[in-house]
């Protein structure tokens, strides 16, 4: 059907950059995109009948409709046919993404009713009394899922957008009270101290960028095309420059915002870097560089760049200088070369030009190719997915925390051993409910009598148990004489049952209860479950307002 379509010449589609565009399929869903024409559209269902006829596949005219675009829209105007076509200037469904007579309202047409969705599944969970693991999987599976087929295909929605999506999710993973942990916090890996929830516009970047494998392939040239149409010089700016998102935005300030130059804007935050070594600074290019500007911008010069002249390495002769216009081939007579020549030698950061005069060699004269970030995503499988997890990597986890543990039990914690402490939860329990109070604990976020008190719930901030103290962390889990008596019962029957000789302020330490062990072999995961356990244990029945028992502890 699509062959037949599209070799006939009596069917006519629209033109878009030298290509002719008459229909997409996918499934048992055609669209098809003529021009107002009555000999077209009978063509059309000439061959659907055909079509018919041959195979046994019946065209269902109930559900085909007609959308009038360009200068049609918003009018009456029909042609004659020989079946009853529905005409109408109301959007169409086309496999999920409502398409209207005007690309504006693709955002206002399908990202709102997403919300609707969105909060409808969190009154369902909601009810459930479920840890921040649980709320965090389903916000990832159900409620941030419902977005990632039209963040793919559609442009983003704005920030405003994007804030009431994280509304949404916030008020369901801390039922509707303020968050006790920045969202930054929580998209974090988990050995970093995260939930590993996703960074929702982190991801649509990552989906933008995946645009791209799917433009650069051999199959798709009609992308390329279309894609240089609407964002000038867009090979260029994805294949061979260095270019700060903010400068692309200034260089494209004066043209429409559309999918184009949002996935140009993307891979710009994404793939910028500045060099560092002689290698790095020789692979430079000098077109659409953000180090490289003349009136404090980014640009470039057609005609050196058709004549080759596209990185540091091709201006900088075999010791190391900057070449003259004659040793790159410009003539004398060609002024207007010769100063853009002069401009760009000129562009370069005078610290680059001292790296090349100091650390030249002849080694570098065949100088390795440039690491360009393109081959990855042009290789990858699983493009998003790469882009998401390779930023996420140089996100640094949150250490305000670390400092208060820090103080409080003065001692020195490395930022390494404090990921270790987040390691150690998954490698010390698969009990989800262990896992979040000792997240909570970690992050300090466990509520005590010290935050009831200061949030005018209670007359006092003295400890649930003996009433003496105020109700810090080390006071309620270690140094308070009930909770002391309870550890000290507890390693007596450890020692007992294992043979151990485990002591507080022997061999095991204040931090070692807070934190656990480091988990260097299976004793001490096991010791750390039995600690994460007395610890829950501790809080649950000081919120219930009892002493601690260590027969309870057993049962």
């Amino acid at each position: 059907l699509a062959i037949s379509i599209r070799a006939n010449s009596d069917i006519l589609g629209i033109n878009i950059n030298g290509i002719t565009q008459k229909l997409s399929q996918f499934a048992d869903d055609t669209c098809l995109v003529t021009i107002f024409s009555a000999q077209s559209l009978n063509a059309i269902i000439k061959t659907f009948d055909n079509f018919e006829a041959m195979v046994g596949l019946k065209i269902n005219y109930d559900k085909t409709d007609i959308l009038r675009l360009g200068s049609l829209k918003n009018s009456n105007a029909k042609l004659y046919t020989q079946k009853p076509l529905n005409w109408t200037n109301d959007p169409l469904v086309i496999l999920g993404i409502r398409i209207a007579q005007d690309n504006a309202s693709l955002i206002e047409n399908n990202y709102p009713l997403l919300l609707v969705k969105m909060e409808n599944l969190v009154k369902i969970w909601k009810m459930r009394n479920l840890t921040l693991y649980g709320k965090s999987l389903i916000s990832k599976s159900l409620l941030i899922s419902q977005l990632i087929y039209q963040l793919s295909i559609l442009p983003s929605p704005t920030l405003e957008y994007f804030r009431h999506v994280n509304k949404i999710i916030s008020d369901f993973m801390w039922d509707g009270k303020p968050p006790r942990l920045a969202r930054e916090i929580i998209v974090l890996p988990y050995d970093k101290g995260g939930l590993k929830l996703t960074d929702i516009e982190l991801m649509a970047k990552g989906l933008k960028i995946a645009w791209l494998k799917r433009i650069f392939s051999k199959e798709n040239s009609e992308l390329l095309s279309l894609a240089k149409s609407s964002v000038p010089y867009f090979d260029i700016l994805i294949l061979n420059s260095n270019l700060q998102k903010k400068d692309f935005e200034r260089i494209s300030k004066n043209q429409n915002t559309n999918i184009w130059s949002e996935i140009v804007n993307a891979w710009c935050e994404y793939s910028f870097s500045t060099p560092h070594t002689l290698n790095d600074i020789l692979t430079q290019p000098l077109w659409f560089n953000s180090h490289i500007r003349m009136e404090n911008r980014p640009y470039i010069d057609e005609g050196l760049h058709e004549m080759g002249i596209n990185h540091i390495s091709d201006i900088v002769n075999n010791q190391g200088q900057l070449k003259s216009f004659l040793d790159v081939g410009i003539i004398p007579n060609q002024h207007k070369l010769i100063m853009a020549y002069n401009q760009i030698v000129s562009s370069i950061p005078q610290n680059w030009k001292q790296t090349i005069r100091d650390s030249f060699t002849m080694d570098h004269i065949e100088h390795e190719d440039r690491d360009i970030p393109i081959n990855k995503i042009l290789t990858s499988n699983k493009v998003p997915r790469l882009i998401y997890s390779e930023i996420m990597e140089k996100r640094e986890g949150d250490f305000s925390r670390k400092i208060k543990w820090e103080s409080d039990l003065q001692i020195t914690i490395t930022n390494e051993k404090w990921y270790g402490f987040f390691s150690n939860i998954y490698s010390s329990t698969i009990y989800n409910k262990l896992r979040n109070f000792q997240f909570k604990l970690l992050h300090r976020i466990v509520t005590t009598n010290i935050d009831r008190f200061k949030w005018g719930l209670i007359p006092s901030n003295n400890c649930q148990f003996c009433g003496l103290e105020p109700e810090t962390y080390i006071h309620l889990f270690i140094d308070c004489k009930y909770t002391k008596i309870l550890w000290t019962k507890f390693f007596v029957w450890l020692n007992r049952v294992s043979h151990l000789h485990m002591e507080i302020g022997n061999n095991i330490q204040k931090a070692d209860i807070i934190f656990g062990l480091e988990n260097n072999n299976s004793l001490d995961t096991l010791l750390n479950t039995l600690l994460y356990i007395v610890k829950q244990y501790i809080y649950a029945v000081k919120c219930a307002d009892r002493k601690p028992n260590l027969n309870e502890v057993y049962k």
